[in-house]
């Protein structure tokens, strides 16, 4: 759920599945335009050459010279045809023109056009566009620019290549009116009420009246696999750099996300054996041969540099190193940010994880903590680094005026009793200064950790201070960053309050007409004392009992996500199907809000009237069957709370995935699947029927 939510507050990417789900929208309000001009098309062909079929020709191939009726019906077809230098025949069967309108229809589609596309719906925007720009019967169904046909095509385009999937609001806003400009055309698609109800709902989501479902991206996102498909089958067997790169970038984030990992782990396997074979071709990498005849030579690479760094950084309780591609004409290299600074890798490698490696190496000799060398440089700076790296250091604001503490203070463990931040506001007023300013980041999913900053003005001068060490939530975070600030600038730091010593942690109680925890509260640590082996697998197999046996539930087992987050530390989380439940993808402002975009969303769904008070509306569905929420605030927004939000309804009927977070991490993998399990029952309880 945490990936989710993290997901959907990325506004590029929100903005990105507005653009996408208004193409699939805009193919449902051309669906009858198109059907209806190619079947009045196809009853033309008809007239002139009757409905006589070929017994011949073979399908997916261009028709035999010496065939009388397939030659006839293709002259026909092509004098029809804006480019007819680019038919692809193996989309069609010509032996079934006389028959079906749209085999006929497929001549003018991209490659790629399968057997079962036997209507408008069953193909997709890019297949639908193309016939429109090809075919000349649509010329006099859209008016004037005639591009506009064209600008939707590069929309789609924009849209499905863009390796970041994101797009900004005025770049959304630009496309999504194009995508109208179409749909609003006077000619014909105007006066037509499946283009009319298309256009309405665009505009929706452009306003964000429209709530991008669950389903919604799960549809986005399959037609992304669809478009490399495509572009694979349209290469004829060569694979471009450029796709390949787009498509590890897709992986990585599919991979990246538990629950769009769990969905779509069939069509990432089926991807990646396609792209493998076709690498395993030796015609697309000449040009990179000739490439590397000119490379010098490097030394092998161990692979282990990476995780020294990360273990480095673990240790040290700093931010997980962050790399950054650099693209060269001959390979790769790549920098990594530690600790504030960043190192440069040595020498220009083959493949990014090669760059990466080199980037950690570089690091680590500079950090002083390479394996099997001394210190080259200052320990720890990377200032005195070997030549070979190079280490950037921002400089910090001016601090004229400022009376600060110039030693670096001394790390301190964050006492939990002590609130930095209320006492650093109320220094500052007190001595009629502006209260200070927070801003956080989260840097890490697993475990979510955060850092954070404050800036403190005094007269005219202003000095920014950071959290000294990476921490699990927000406002930890900004503790943290208020208590550097006091540090150094020589404000006195709140006494501990006292506190009763529990050395057994137990997990909070949920008393009645409380709402119940989605998530565990995240923690540093490893688990101190873990459960016996015998608990431990048991938590599991309960977990699988329980699901297979609520009938609310797809007999479908449970799916985990480990990820390793150190030496001998793990994470994971859950995610299992229900028929009856939809959990929020983004966060939001209050319960209020949360439990209402839910609401919309399933009478959305459902196919109801969305306009008003929608929790109101979906009460009255099923009086004494109302839905129940299960509304959790989350951690990562000290300053303005958020919250997520799943709905238990018995007329939701589709199928959703819900995905729930272990929280802690662990000493182990099955460990780290147990938090997950007990969080995943915590949350099932409410599910049963």
């Amino acid at each position: 759920m945490a990936a989710a939510v993290t997901r959907m507050n990325d506004e590029g990417y929100k903005n990105w599945l507005k653009v996408g789900q208004s193409l699939l929208v805009m193919c449902e309000g051309i669906h009858g335009l198109t059907t209806e001009v190619m079947d009045d098309f196809h009853k033309d062909l008809l007239k002139i050459l009757g409905p006589q079929k070929c017994a011949q020709c073979k399908a997916k191939c261009e028709p035999q010279q010496n065939c009388n009726i397939c030659t006839k019906w293709k002259k026909e077809i092509l004098d029809e045809h804006a480019n007819k230098g680019s038919v692809y025949w193996s989309n069609t069967d010509c032996k079934l023109w006389p028959a079906l309108a749209w085999e006929v229809a497929k001549v003018f589609m991209p490659r790629g056009q399968k057997p079962s596309v036997k209507k408008a719906s069953d193909t997709d925007s890019s297949a639908l566009l193309n016939l429109m720009t090809t075919c000349k019967k649509f010329k006099k169904h859209v008016g004037k620019p005639a591009n506009k046909v064209t600008d939707v095509t590069n929309v789609r385009n924009s849209t499905m290549h863009s390796t970041t999937m994101k797009f900004n609001t005025a770049e959304m806003t630009k496309h999504i009116q194009k995508i109208l400009n179409l749909l609003n055309d006077q000619l014909s698609l105007a006066k037509r009420s499946d283009a009319k109800k298309a256009a309405k709902t665009i505009e929706e989501i452009r306003d964000g009246k429209f709530i991008i479902t669950e389903e919604n991206e799960n549809n986005i996102l399959r037609d992304q696999f669809e478009e490399f498909g495509r572009r694979l089958e349209e290469l004829e067997g060569k694979i471009t750099p450029e796709l390949t790169e787009a498509i590890k970038t897709f992986e990585d984030f599919i991979n990246g996300n538990a629950d769009l990992k769990c969905k779509f782990s069939e069509d990432i396997n089926a991807l990646q054996n396609r792209v493998g074979k076709l690498e395993k071709r030796v015609d697309h990498v000449e040009n990179e041969l000739e490439k590397l005849k000119n490379r010098p030579p490097v030394e092998p690479l161990p692979t282990m540099f990476k995780n020294h760094l990360n273990e480095y950084t673990q240790t040290q309780k700093l931010a997980m190193p962050v790399y950054e591609a650099i693209p060269e004409e001959s390979g790769h290299r790549s920098k990594v940010t530690v600790n504030g600074k960043t190192y440069l890798s040595k020498d220009v490698r083959t493949t990014k994880k090669d760059a990466e490696q080199d980037a950690a190496r570089e690091a680590l000799r500079a950090l002083g903590k390479l394996p099997g060398e001394e210190p080259n440089g200052a320990s720890g700076g990377g200032d005195g680094g070997s030549k070979n790296t190079l280490a950037i250091a921002g400089n910090p604001p001016d601090t004229a005026g400022i009376a600060t503490n110039d030693t670096p203070p001394k790390t301190t463990p964050l006492d939990d009793t002590c609130n930095y931040k209320g006492v650093l506001q109320a220094y500052l007023q007190k001595n009629k200064h502006p209260v200070p300013e927070y801003r956080n980041n989260k840097i890490s999913d697993a475990p979510p950790t955060f850092t954070a900053w404050v800036t403190v003005t005094r007269g005219d001068k202003t000095k920014e201070f950071a959290s000294e060490c990476p921490q699990p939530n927000a406002k930890k975070a900004e503790q943290s960053a208020a208590k550097v600030a006091m540090l150094r600038l020589d404000i006195p730091l709140p006494e501990p309050k006292e506190s009763k010593d529990d050395s057994s942690p137990k997990k909070p109680e949920v008393s009645p007409g409380k709402v119940d925890k989605l998530v565990a509260e995240p923690a540093l640590k490893a688990s101190a004392s873990p459960p016996n082996k015998q608990n431990e697998e048991n938590s599991v197999k309960i977990l699988n009992e329980f699901i297979q046996g609520q009938k609310n539930l797809p007999n479908t087992p449970p799916k985990y996500d480990e990820k390793r987050v150190g030496e001998q530390s793990f994470t994971a989380s859950v995610s299992f199907q229900t028929k009856y439940a939809i959990q929020t993808t983004e966060a939001f402002s209050s319960k209020k809000a949360a439990e209402e975009s839910l609401a919309k969303q399933v009478l959305q769904e459902l196919d109801k009237d969305v306009t008003g008070n929608c929790k109101s509306k979906l009460n009255e569905l099923d009086p004494p069957n109302k839905p129940r929420y299960i509304t959790k605030e989350i951690e990562g927004a000290a300053a303005n709370r958020q919250y997520v939000s799943v709905i238990v309804f018995n007329k939701i009927e589709k199928v959703h995935t819900i995905t729930v977070d272990g929280g802690e991490v662990c000493k182990s993998k099955k460990l780290a699947k147990e938090c997950a399990a007990n969080n995943a029952m915590e949350l099932l309880k409410d599910f049963k029927a």
